[in-house]
């Protein structure tokens, strides 16, 4: 019998949705990410009205703080967490490098 596997992120195959909860489960806030209460919750990220590039940076900065305390050479790193981030800011640079936002 063959299970699928399903990415808890993901609802209804949405890639926005994808990406936005890849965005907050590095701790960019909700608010950044939907500036308007009204705005449905489906429509494409890449669409929105919000400066893109800022978000990249505060994703970055959260990434190197966050990286900097679970770091498995710290006293309390964990080496999973560390993958797990690396992981998160792999696919959020990716995402973004295909819409032409890159960071030096």
């Amino acid at each position: 019998m063959k299970t699928i596997q399903q990415r808890p992120t993901i609802a209804r195959g949405s890639k926005a949705l994808y990406l936005t909860g890849t965005l907050r489960r590095l701790g960019i806030p909700e608010t950044l990410l939907w500036p308007h209460p009204r705005v449905t919750r489906s429509g494409s990220f890449w669409i929105r009205r919000i400066n893109h590039l800022a978000v990249l940076e505060l994703a970055r900065h959260l990434y190197r703080v966050k990286i900097k305390s679970v770091h498995p050479d710290k006293p309390r790193g964990s080496t999973a967490q560390a993958l797990e981030l690396n992981s998160l800011w792999r696919k959020i640079r990716t995402a973004f490098a295909r819409f032409g936002h890159t960071l030096e």
